[in-house]
Protein backbone atom coordinates (compact mmCIF):
# COMPACT_ATOMS: atom_id res chain seq x y z
CA UNK A 1 0.00 0.00 0.00
CA UNK A 2 2.75 2.21 0.69
CA UNK A 3 4.61 1.86 -2.58
CA UNK A 4 0.72 3.13 -4.26
CA UNK A 5 0.44 5.63 -2.14
CA UNK A 6 -0.57 8.38 -4.39
CA UNK A 7 -2.98 5.92 -6.53
CA UNK A 8 -6.79 6.31 -6.51
CA UNK A 9 -8.86 2.83 -5.26
CA UNK A 10 -9.19 2.15 -9.39
CA UNK A 11 -12.89 0.20 -9.20
CA UNK A 12 -14.76 3.09 -6.84
CA UNK A 13 -12.09 6.49 -8.45
CA UNK A 14 -11.90 7.18 -4.39
CA UNK A 15 -8.25 8.00 -2.45
CA UNK A 16 -7.63 5.43 -0.22
CA UNK A 17 -5.93 7.05 3.17
CA UNK A 18 -5.23 9.98 4.59
CA UNK A 19 -5.53 12.69 1.79
CA UNK A 20 -4.76 15.99 1.80
CA UNK A 21 -5.63 17.63 -1.31
CA UNK A 22 -5.43 16.59 -5.09
CA UNK A 23 -2.90 17.17 -8.03
CA UNK A 24 -4.03 18.83 -11.01
CA UNK A 25 -4.25 15.62 -12.72
CA UNK A 26 -7.22 14.44 -10.22
CA UNK A 27 -4.33 11.97 -8.18
CA UNK A 28 -4.70 12.05 -4.16
CA UNK A 29 -2.21 13.33 -2.50
CA UNK A 30 -1.71 11.84 1.07
CA UNK A 31 0.36 12.53 4.14
CA UNK A 32 3.16 9.58 4.59
CA UNK A 33 5.37 10.07 7.52
CA UNK A 34 9.14 10.42 7.10
CA UNK A 35 12.46 10.05 9.22
CA UNK A 36 14.65 12.87 8.53
CA UNK A 37 18.60 12.19 9.91
CA UNK A 38 20.18 15.05 10.78
CA UNK A 39 23.19 16.66 12.23
CA UNK A 40 23.00 19.44 14.56
CA UNK A 41 25.84 20.70 16.96
CA UNK A 42 28.16 18.06 16.56
CA UNK A 43 24.96 15.45 17.45
CA UNK A 44 23.90 13.24 15.11
CA UNK A 45 19.54 13.30 15.65
CA UNK A 46 16.64 11.48 13.88
CA UNK A 47 12.84 13.14 13.58
CA UNK A 48 9.52 12.11 12.29
CA UNK A 49 7.95 14.44 10.29
CA UNK A 50 4.29 14.29 8.19
CA UNK A 51 4.69 15.44 4.66
CA UNK A 52 3.35 15.05 1.13
CA UNK A 53 7.27 13.73 -0.03
CA UNK A 54 10.67 13.66 1.24
CA UNK A 55 11.31 17.15 -0.20
CA UNK A 56 8.72 18.78 2.22
CA UNK A 57 10.08 16.66 5.21
CA UNK A 58 13.58 18.03 4.49
CA UNK A 59 12.29 21.58 4.39
CA UNK A 60 10.32 21.48 7.30
CA UNK A 61 13.15 20.74 9.34
CA UNK A 62 15.40 22.70 7.40
CA UNK A 63 12.97 25.52 8.78
CA UNK A 64 12.75 24.53 12.10
CA UNK A 65 16.24 23.83 12.80
CA UNK A 66 18.42 26.14 10.07
CA UNK A 67 21.68 25.18 11.72
CA UNK A 68 21.37 21.43 10.97
CA UNK A 69 22.67 19.36 8.02
CA UNK A 70 20.00 16.88 6.49
CA UNK A 71 21.74 13.66 6.27
CA UNK A 72 18.81 11.56 5.38
CA UNK A 73 15.23 11.44 4.57
CA UNK A 74 13.09 7.96 4.04
CA UNK A 75 9.95 6.88 4.51
CA UNK A 76 9.38 6.04 8.07
CA UNK A 77 9.82 1.99 8.87
CA UNK A 78 7.21 1.44 11.57
CA UNK A 79 9.04 -1.72 12.51
CA UNK A 80 12.71 -1.15 12.81
CA UNK A 81 11.40 2.80 14.46
CA UNK A 82 9.65 1.04 17.07
CA UNK A 83 12.32 -0.13 18.10
CA UNK A 84 14.97 2.75 17.87
CA UNK A 85 12.32 5.65 18.45
CA UNK A 86 12.91 9.17 17.68
CA UNK A 87 10.58 12.06 18.09
CA UNK A 88 9.19 14.90 16.40
CA UNK A 89 9.96 18.72 15.46
CA UNK A 90 7.64 19.83 18.33
CA UNK A 91 9.58 18.12 21.08
CA UNK A 92 12.47 19.30 22.31
CA UNK A 93 15.44 16.84 23.60
CA UNK A 94 16.54 17.31 27.20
Amino acid sequence: MARHARRQNAASGVCVGPVIGYARSGRCLLISHFTVGLRAEGKSDRVVVQAEDALIAALKVKAERPDATIIYVRRQNRRGDARHPSHTLTEHRG
